[in-house]
């Protein structure tokens, strides 16, 4: 499990004051619980979203109204402060209205850091509560929870947190910020069906003609039906899934589920779940499918050395001091333009340096370097890696480019790039930029300024032999360099073919340095 320990962005402020139940409300246990907590995660990133069991009382007087008892007692210590404070602590919900659920605010008992005790609450029991006596704008905001089925569960960004100095009095007024950025914070109560469902893509068929998805299904669920939808149709697309005029494949029972595969392009998977007869909250997940070799064949995996967001030494003062890694990723090369290459999701599950982080999976992310001219390679302008390390988004481009795309840039056109020397190679399977002439990015640091970064000049991406189709510069890298060369054949989707054994189709031919395209009939 890793963790990283961040800056607390402030994303709202509430001034709240804790509701106090009557003196005459009495409780009684009703069982155990299970508890996932998404408050400390606006402190401490998390690579996961872990449920513990808790003990659950209801009150006597209000049925609906709950305390999570001890809720952080058994809950993983994974980022080395003193835990929960021994006593009986407790978060109270009130569920009694099970569209209005609120939390009001609770002193938890976790101690965070130098003794501060985390305090919870809501937007909903703030506004209510607090400021208006009615449901009015907690309606119109969307900020209230919600009971269905035994669990409780909250919109994004609608529960409030905050750290106490237990060094200081306490206090009715609590400056918090918003939590539960992801909408993971949910409570189950003693008794709740367990209707949880995932649905992850596996790949593609060998034939190309459908997808397959991992679906897993909760020990409750009877049945639920499975559909992709093209992002566009996902917003009504429940409603289509369970009248039938959306095509889905009904299972029932975890496995692996197979859809047509009907092209490339921008996709919602949906899995709906039935309990009791009836349809229940679906899962859904968006995702990019990109199978189609046709535009950028895939070209396996190279070796990245990690440097954009690790070696940006302008950026320590803000707290940016990373580690360096070299890993492996995804890399497609253009058919058309060989040498002109893009690295897939650079920044997601396969980086060591961001795991932990939030990852936009709904589509993937891509950084685009043009080493067509192996001598003026440049890193295209990546508006977005899909990672938000805290700061926001992030953004990556080569000094090179800049001079050729970048109207605001100081240096300007081609020969200011040479001269200055900005330009990157392509040389003996690798791709490399000299040092401090790559440039990042953080839109809440600074949204119009570009920080140097490369300064160790360690940036690389390095090859196979032969993996990357175009042309190389310096004749170190060229082993054969005649027309005379046998012409190797290879499949758009990088597989070589023995020239005997040609079928009609597209083809990739290198003849010693040159690479061309052809079409056998």
């Amino acid at each position: 499990m890793k963790f990283t320990r961040i800056v607390l962005p402030v994303l709202a402020a509430a001034l709240i004051s804790p509701t106090a139940s009557a003196a005459e409300e009495t409780w009684k246990s009703i069982g155990t619980g299970l508890f996932r907590e998404n408050f400390l995660h606006s402190w401490y990133i998390y690579s996961d979203f872990p449920e513990v069991e808790v003990e659950v009382m209801e009150s006597e007087q209000t049925p609906g109204r709950y305390r999570i008892m001890n809720p952080y007692a058994n809950y993983p210590d994974y980022i080395g402060s003193p835990g929960c404070q021994e006593g009986d602590w407790y978060i109270t919900v009130d569920a009694s209205d099970p569209v209005h659920c609120y939390i009001e605010t609770s002193k938890t008992g976790y101690i965070a850091g130098e003794d501060q005790m985390l305090i919870v609450g809501s937007v909903a029991d703030d506004y209510y509560n607090n400021r208006y006596g009615n449901w009015e704008l907690a309606d119109k905001e969307n900020v209230c929870g919600k009971l269905v089925d035994g669990s409780i569960t909250f919109p994004p960004m609608s529960l409030l947190g905050s750290l106490w100095d237990l060094s200081e009095p306490w206090s009715d007024d609590i400056i918090s910020v918003r939590c539960d950025q992801k909408g993971m914070f949910r409570i189950k109560l003693p008794g709740a069906p367990n209707l949880d469902v995932v649905g992850n893509l596996m790949g593609i068929s060998d034939d190309n003609t459908q997808l397959n998805f991992e679906v897993a299904l909760g020990k409750s669920v009877e049945k639920a039906r499975v559909a992709l939808v093209e992002r566009d149709n996902a917003e009504s697309a429940v409603e289509g899934i369970v009248n039938g005029t959306i095509q889905s494949v009904e299972i029932s029972e975890s496995g692996v589920v197979a859809v047509p595969y009907t092209g490339d392009g921008f996709y919602t998977l949906f899995v709906v779940p039935y309990y009791e007869g009836t349809p229940r909250e679906a899962f859904k997940r968006d995702m990019e499918i990109a199978f189609d070799t046709s535009v950028w064949r895939k070209a396996g995996t190279a070796t990245y050395k990690e440097r954009l967001i690790s070696d940006c030494g302008e950026l320590i003062p803000y707290g940016f001091v990373y580690n360096k890694y070299d890993y492996d990723v995804e890399v497609e090369e253009n058919v058309e333009r060989p040498g002109y290459i893009r690295l897939v999701d650079a920044y997601g599950p396969a980086s060591p340096l961001t795991a932990g982080y939030k990852y936009d999976e709904s589509r993937r992310w891509y950084i685009y370097i043009d080493a067509s001219n192996p001598d003026e390679v440049v890193l295209e302008h990546a508006a977005g890696l899909g990672v938000d390390m805290s700061y926001g988004s992030m953004e990556v481009w080569s000094k090179a480019d800049r001079c050729l795309n970048d109207p605001n840039y100081f240096f300007q056109g081609r020969e200011e790039a040479i001269k200055q020397g900005f330009f990157g190679r392509f040389l003996n399977d690798e791709i490399t930029f000299p040092k401090g002439s790559l440039c990042f990015k953080v839109a809440n640091i600074n949204p119009t300024g570009w920080y140097e970064t490369n300064s160790s000049g360690e940036f690389s991406v390095k090859f196979t032999p032969g993996q990357i189709y175009g042309q190389q510069s310096g004749i170190e890298s060229v082993a054969v360099d005649s027309t005379d060369a046998p012409a190797e054949y290879f499949r758009i989707d990088g597989t070589q073919v023995s020239a005997d054994r040609l079928v009609p189709g597209v083809y990739i031919v290198r003849q010693g340095k040159n690479v061309s395209k052809t079409i056998i009939r």
